[in-house]
Order: C-alpha cells, then structure tokens, then sequence
C-alpha cells in the first residue's frame, strides 16, 4: 500500500479518479505475502473515507440461479459460525456483501453428499468418493455434458493425484461403452508415484549401487508384490535375487551400467516387461522424455541422472493438452479466476485451522518482551492462555477465514452444477466444526431455508439439465497405445565395418565365411582369459560390432575353444598375452600376429585362420617364430588355429628358426 499511495493521492490531486476491484473473499494466497485487509480496511485508513466511492457488484452472470441461492444463503451462515469460533470478526466482515443477483435462465442444481464411512479412517470415506466418480461422470454424460466442462477441484495435488489415477484405472479396465473418463491434469499425474516408474527407478538405482541392501529390497518388493514381503527382504539382503528379479536384468546388469541413459531404461521397460501395463504407458512415455532432457543438458551417467531426478522429480507429470476433451482435475488455487459447467469437489475435508503450525512473529509490550521486538513462536492452543494470545486469536481468525474463502472459491467456480462430498460429522463429536466439511454440515443443519432440502444425508436442490453439445472449435481425438514398444535396435541395426558384399546383389557362402572369421578374430583379440570371454562379447555387442544372433554363435564356438585341451591353455592366467600384435620386418613392411604367449621359458605364437589348410599358413606363421627367435625370445613355438573344426596345427618348434617373407 505504501507503493500505491502517492500514485493515488497524486491521481485525486488532479482531479482523476483511480479504480481498485478485488474480492476478499477470494483472498486465498495469503501464504505467499497477500493480505486481504489491504482492501478491507487499509484503503479507506489511509486514503480517506471522504476519498473513496465504493460500489458493490452484486450481479453475477457466471451462475445458475439454485447455485447462486445456496451460496446467498449458506455463506453468511457459515461466516457467523466462523466468526464466534475464531473468536474473530473478520468472516462477518468479510462476507456482509456474499449476497448476489441472479442473471441467466438456468436453474442448474447443487448436491452436497455426507457418506458413512465404515471405519473412522479418512481414506475409508476418500475411497467411497473415488468409487462413486466414474458414475458421476457417467451421469454426467448421459445429459450431454463434456468432459471439457467438468472440473474436479481438490485441496491437495496428492488428493488430484488420486483422483487422476482412479479414473485412470476405471478407464483400463472397467470403463462401460460409450462412455469416457479421460483426465488432464499437469499437476496431479505425477510420474514419481507411477507403479512402473518406481520400479523402473529401483532398477536403476541397483545398477548404481548393487551392494546396497535397502536398494535391493526396495526393487524385490516392487517386482515381487505378489509375495511375501518377508521372504522377498530375506532373499534380498543375502543377495538370492535369481527367484525375484528376471534373470537378463541379473545377466547383463555390468552391460547395462554402460548403456546410455535413454537406452538402459528402454532395457529396463523391456526386461520387466513394463511396456504391457496398459494403465502405465503414459508415465513410461513421460519418464523417457524426462531422460532424454536429462540426456540433452546433463552429463550422460546414471549415478548423476539419479541425481538429477532427486531434485525435479515433483515438478514431473503427464503433460496433457488442455484442448483434449477431457476432466479438469486441478487445485481450488489453480482455479480461482476460471468457470466450468459442472463442478465436482470430492473431498470437502481440509482443516478450518492450520494443518502445521507456522511460526508467529510476535510484538509484546509487557516487561520484559517490551524491549526485545518482535519474538518468533509457535502457533498452537496453548498461546491462547500466555501473554501471546492476542498474537495467537488474530492469526486463528485468519486462518479460519482463509479456509472459508477458500470453500468460496470453490463453490463460485460452477456455471450449471455443483457436486460435494464430505465426511458425515459423528453425532457424538463436539458440534463445534473442525474442517469445512463439518461446517457445511452445521450450515444446513442451523438454516431452515438450506435444511428444507437436506434429506437422506445430502443437500440436494434443482436437477441435473441436460445440456447441448457445442461442436464449434476445433476436435481433438486421443489416440491410446495399447503398449509400450521398446526393442533391442542392436537387432535392427548393425553397422558392417568391412564387406565388399556391400555392393553384391546376395551375400555369397564365401563371403558369410570370411566376415564370420573376421568377427571371430575380433573376438579373440579382446580375450586374454578364459575369464575375459563373456564380458568381451558383451562388450563388442553394447559398441554394435556384433549382432544378439552373432553373439550367441560366437559365445557357443568361444565355449568350445575354452573346453579344447590344447586351445584352452592358451588362455591361462601363467601367459603374458599380446593380441594382434603389429610386426614391422627389415625392408619396410608390415604385418601382424594373432596372439603372442610370452612365459618365463617358452614364446608361442598361433595364427588364426578360417577355410581350409594351405601352405601358405604353414609359411607365414614360420615366418612370425623365427622373428620372434631372432628377436631373442625364448624356445619359440608356432601353430596354426582352423577356427572351423578348431584343428590346432603345430608348425614350428626350437629355439633357432629363420623366417622369410
């Protein structure tokens, strides 16, 4: 108000007239700085009662006329009820112009349900709520209502959140023909508390940490729910995952960790086989285009990807366009300043005081906090009987008052109907209301004129009209997947890194041959060990040298050679090895050993070679034993490897040996 103040006495200086519109009953951001008494009160202190005209609209052309008669009669009930329980005048003052004039033709209807629940659990009640939606939508349908001009306000994004997947669900699975329950939310779909995303998480956390025992019980109770929890925290904490996890995720997991990001998650959907959860596709969809934001900015690892998800993952959900004929579910704060058709509020069940406490800034002017300014406390009943109860009567007023103005937004948001549910206040409770449920309830019960229409627990005024559909505009029509595809593109794909074939019609049996030697020596030049052989296959399929199918063929000969009595010494640990190791001969030329075996009394060189036996083979790995020998290592041996039939030819033996080339 300081800001504005010389701008509007400047205005009236010149004889100009400034225009202030507002509505304190709309006053519902008080959390973020606002404060209605501005325009209650401050205005006229400090401009001026003389200054000010001020004008009441009280013509309301959004709402039907049984709406607009339930709110003219129930909120000044309400504001008294809250008035004397807060101890405040603020509600009184606040809501002595409620009363407004009706304009359309319409009579819409307002129907306000108390259920019973069976236990004393609020989530008993909420799923009573939840179960009966789909049928209000049905109904809903039925008189030619869109789902554009529904909306489902809610006190909480958690509360939105179960309502989005409730109607999710119904829609994959119990949904009746001809009707829809398709819902946009961008604030109540969101991925973190998706089933599939969760798991898809926990795997990757695994990956990152394998060793950690929480992380592996987390992942086995979101793969095992269908099991005991104790024996699947039992299994996990010793490490016994082959009867919980699919055994490929266990298989590959080293594989996995030096995916790419998007990749490895595509892998995860397909191994968990996650892509078959009709109900899960969309967060599938919406988790993938987070990785690939992620992958598009960040640092492409997946230790700093989990990172990264800790710090957004509430800002996360399905993105939904808002022209999609679809339920509005969103917050009573998001709504305020918007208008639908039909308003549906499921859970008329918030505090009238404050869920937490905040922290008061308190000025006293008793001894001794007189000379200490403004004292930081806790709000709770208990100030009311310390000097601090006026600190703590005003801001109970107040908060009182904010969850009023918020039950008035609410209840102003609808055009042609209003559907409420709240919780039926226990006879036996205390009659003083605690949630705005109860004051609703209370309402009614005190007014005559609401009472009239209370019957069988619910407040019910006016019908359901049947409405007409407007075309105009343009039709959006939602296309829903029945899966998520996702495939090994290693299949799909490959990139030949040699082949004349290339440019042939067909591949000839020659030519499979070669490139098979070829894979083959690529294969084995990766192999010092017997131990290295699965991780170098695996290896050269994750940088697409090699195809699934070739790696299966080449793993099965890999096996063989390492059970061979003679091959398979060649790969233990007492050797030295070089591979593919590069000659250069006097005279400038070049060429190039398989596999060279360096030990403390023995050297032996093998060349490898597909086909049949030639000479020429014999002459040429000669040549290598007696570079070797010249070259002064000891007791050279020479044989050749036919990689076919896996034939070992010995072609050289001694320890002085010429070569040629």
């Amino acid at each position: 108000m300081e800001n504005f103040q010389p701008l509007l006495k400047d205005a009236l200086d010149q004889n100009q007239g400034s225009v202030i519109v507002g509505d304190v009953k709309q006053s519902i951001y008080r959390w973020r700085g606002g404060d209605q008494q501005l325009l209650q009160e401050d205005v006229i202190h400090v401009m001026g009662s003389d200054s000010i005209e001020e004008k009441v609209l009280d013509k309301n052309f959004r709402s039907a006329r049984h709406i607009i008669s339930f709110n003219n009669q129930f909120f000044p009930v309400a504001a008294t009820i809250i008035s004397e329980q807060s101890g405040q005048p603020l509600a009184n003052i606040a809501y002595q112009d409620v009363t407004q004039k009706t304009i359309r033709d319409e009579k819409g209807f307002v129907k306000i349900s108390f259920l019973e629940p069976d236990d004393d659990s609020d989530n008993d009640w909420m799923e009573q709520v939840l179960d009966l939606l789909p049928g209000k939508l049905e109904e809903l349908q039925d008189k030619k209502i869109e789902l554009r001009d529904i909306a489902i306000l809610v006190r909480k994004n958690e509360e939105g959140h179960r309502v989005a997947k409730k109607l999710l669900e119904y829609q994959n699975s119990e949904a009746k023909p001809g009707y829809r329950y398709d819902v946009v939310s961008n604030e109540s779909l969101r991925l973190e508390t998706a089933s599939s995303v969760i798991l898809l998480l926990n795997a990757l956390k695994f990956l990152n940490a394998p060793h950690d025992a929480v992380i592996r019980g987390q992942l086995a109770f979101e793969v095992g729910k269908d099991k005991r929890i104790q024996s699947l925290f039992i299994d996990a904490g010793k490490y016994e995952l082959t009867k919980i996890l699919p055994e490929e995720f266990l298989h590959k997991a080293e594989w996995l960790t030096k995916l790419s990001i998007f990749e490895l998650t595509e892998e995860i959907i397909r191994i968990f086989e996650l892509g078959d959860q009709k109900g899960e596709l969309a967060y599938l969809q919406a988790f993938q285009d987070a990785v690939l934001e992620f992958s598009a900015f960040e640092k492409n690892d997946l230790a700093t990807f989990l990172d990264w998800w800790e710090t957004i993952k509430d800002k996360k959900s399905i993105q939904v366009s808002a022209n999609v004929d679809a339920v509005n579910v969103l917050t009573i704060h998001k709504s305020k300043g918007l208008q639908f058709k039909v308003v549906i509020i499921p859970f008329l069940n918030w505090r009238l005081n404050h869920d937490r406490s905040p922290l008061l800034w308190a000025h006293l002017d008793k001894s001794p906090f007189d000379e200490m300014g403004y004292l930081p406390v806790r709000y709770k009943s208990a100030l009311d009987q310390t000097y601090f109860n006026e600190a703590y009567q005003a801001e109970k007023g107040k908060a009182y008052l904010d969850n009023l103005n918020l039950l008035y937004v609410a209840f102003t948001r609808a055009e042609l109907g209003l559907i409420g549910f709240a919780l039926k206040p226990n006879d036996r409770q205390e009659k003083k209301p605690g949630s705005v449920g109860e004051l609703v309830y209370k309402a009614i019960q005190d007014d005559a004129n609401l009472a009239i229409n209370f019957k069988d627990n619910s407040y019910m005024i006016g019908l359901i009209e049947t409405g007409s559909i407007d075309k105009a505009g343009t039709e959006y029509t939602s296309l829903q997947l029945d899966r998520y595809a996702s495939y090994d593109w290693r299949e799909k794909l490959i990139i030949k890194r040699e082949g004349s074939e290339f440019f042939l019609d067909r591949v000839t049996d020659q030519r499979a041959k070669i490139n098979y030697g070829i894979l083959l020596h690529k294969v084995l030049a990766h192999i010092h060990y017997k131990h290295d052989a699965e991780a170098s296959l695996q290896e050269l399929h994750v940088q697409n040298v090699i195809t699934n199918d070739e790696c299966r063929v080449l793993t099965e000969k890999v096996s063989q050679m390492m059970k061979h009595p003679v091959i398979a010494a060649w790969f233990n640990k007492e050797w030295d090895v070089l591979t593919e190791v590069p000659v250069l001969i006097p005279g400038g030329k070049q060429s190039r050993m398989d596999r060279v075996l360096l030990g403390k009394k023995k050297t032996i060189v093998i060349d490898y070679k597909t086909g049949e036996n030639r000479e020429q083979d014999r002459r040429q790995v000669e040549s290598y034993a007696g570079l070797l020998s010249e070259m002064k290592y000891p007791n050279v041996e020479a044989y050749l490897l036919y990689l076919d039939e896996l034939e070992v030819v010995e072609v050289a033996k001694g320890s002085t040996l010429q070569f040629e080339f």
